[in-house]
């Protein structure tokens, strides 16, 4: 016989997220591909997708995240065009200039996913580049969230990630800047100067936490799989995550 519950999807992982006990285990995925949702799922949305399986959402959202126009003017991005490769991938290259310098990053992407294939800092001097000309957030705008909010209602959640250049988390985002390989050698021959930028990188994310005071979400997610025992030793993540 089926169990009935009075439990709302809200309720219940809610209460998972806070170590309590819930009617039964809540029942959502960690996020839905647009390739997945476009091929096998009749182009539905993500609520859509949720509700046709009957599951608990889990619904990814940002705020605005508001650049000033000087900010703006010190980091300026030129991307080139540079055709589809033998793979049938879409090959890119940006280049950004700031008041000191120029960077270089190298992408592709197909329908399925994107990733890059140079990183943008390639040396000290470009970190430097980075940490003082990337544009920080002066303010974040709420607006769009608090129509998700609406439209989620008792059916789930709404979770994001902290900002950051990549994916949130120091570490992660350093790996995301130089490299993950690169990023381990970094940490191994010249460990203080890994910490000097980890450092810099949380330095500017909790300006930015500091705006997120009364911003509608229920979970914010740090760090990411750069930091996981596949990938760094226990020593490793103990120091540097």
């Amino acid at each position: 016989m089926e169990r009935k519950s009075d439990m709302t999807s809200r309720e219940r992982m809610l209460i998972a997220l806070e170590n309590g006990k819930p009617d039964r285990l809540p029942c959502q995925v960690h996020s839905w591909m647009p390739f997945y949702l476009k091929n096998y799922l009749d182009g539905c949305n993500a609520f859509e997708a949720y509700e046709r399986f009957g599951m608990d959402w889990a619904i990814y959202c940002d705020p605005i995240y508001v650049i000033s126009d000087k900010s703006r003017e010190n980091w300026q991005v030129k991307r080139t065009d540079l055709g589809i490769n033998d793979s049938g991938d879409q090959e890119w290259r940006d280049e950004i200039k700031t008041p000191d310098g120029t960077l270089t990053v190298t992408g592709a992407w197909n329908e399925i996913t994107s990733w890059e294939t140079t990183p943008l800092i390639k040396s000290k001097e470009d970190f430097e580049l980075f940490i003082n000309y990337h544009p920080v957030p002066e303010k974040l705008d709420f607006t769009p969230l608090y129509a998700i909010r609406e439209k989620v209602g008792d059916n789930g959640i709404m979770r994001s990630c902290l900002w950051g250049y990549g994916q949130s988390g120091p570490w992660q985002s350093f790996c995301y800047l130089v490299g993950t390989e690169q990023a381990i050698y970094y940490a191994v021959d010249d460990p203080e100067w890994v910490h000097y930028c980890l450092q810099r990188l949380v330095d500017r994310q909790l300006k930015v936490i500091e705006m997120m005071e009364g911003m509608p979400m229920d979970l914010i997610e740090n760090g990411g799989g750069a930091g996981s025992n596949t990938v760094i030793s226990p020593s490793m993540h103990a120091e540097f995550c």
